[in-house]
């Protein structure tokens, strides 16, 4: 468990509360992280939905945002990019999960359709390194992601492609911080189903990052 693992979050450590479970906590269930969590079926894809209340994995959507104190948001994630956005002035959080699925099919622009970039402190929890990140066909696979951030072993920066996404949407590059590591990498610390994880990951281990208002 790593207790408020972003520095740039300090100053509103009165308001907020953000835990990343990762292989260590084992966690499987929402009832591991906390009563009156609010989670999703998270399906790769680009819906984000507002939550004012717990929910138990019951509708298909990649992020959730809410202004309510005490509702804890989990998303789970084993290489996908777990991106959390607070907004102090209007105190309200936000987590997206996004892989490369939902990289391309706009999950970043819908989630911040409803938490205003350029209001917002934007983190980002660990996931793919750019070597671990391997496609067959990235220009096809990745249509409609810039091919710099491709290198010439089809291996593709996601972490590039999303911290792009994020500027052009207007959030500040020095309200962003992102963890670098790598979740491939370190498959003793992080679950990753590219990384060794993977029928544990298809049973329901995987890491988690949570957030709630006080």
């Amino acid at each position: 468990m790593i207790k408020d693992p972003f520095s740039i979050l300090t100053p509103f450590k009165d308001k907020l509360s953000v835990t990343l479970f990762t292989k260590e906590d084992d966690v499987t269930s929402d009832d591991q992280v906390g009563d009156n969590v609010a989670s999703l079926w998270q399906v790769h894809g680009n819906k984000i939905i507002e939550v004012d209340s717990p929910t138990s994995r019951e509708e298909q959507a990649d992020g959730l945002v809410t202004n309510k104190k005490n509702l804890i948001l989990s998303i789970r994630m084993a290489d996908c990019q777990p991106i959390l956005a607070y907004n102090p002035e209007s105190n309200t959080v936000g987590l997206v999960h996004v892989g490369w699925k939902g990289l391309i099919a706009g999950a970043i622009p819908e989630f911040f359709m409803i938490t205003d970039p350029l209001k917002s402190y934007v983190c980002i929890g660990p996931s793919l390194c750019q070597k671990c990140a391997i496609f067959s066909d990235p220009n096809n696979e990745l249509p409609n992601v810039d091919p710099k951030f491709f290198d010439e072993n089809n291996c593709v920066d996601l972490m590039g492609a999303a911290d792009k996404q994020l500027v052009d949407l207007g959030v500040s590059a020095d309200r962003i911080e992102r963890m670098t590591d790598c979740t491939s990498c370190n498959p003793d610390k992080y679950w990753a189903y590219r990384g060794g994880d993977r029928e544990e990951v298809k049973a329901g281990h995987t890491n988690v990052l949570v957030c709630y208002l006080k």
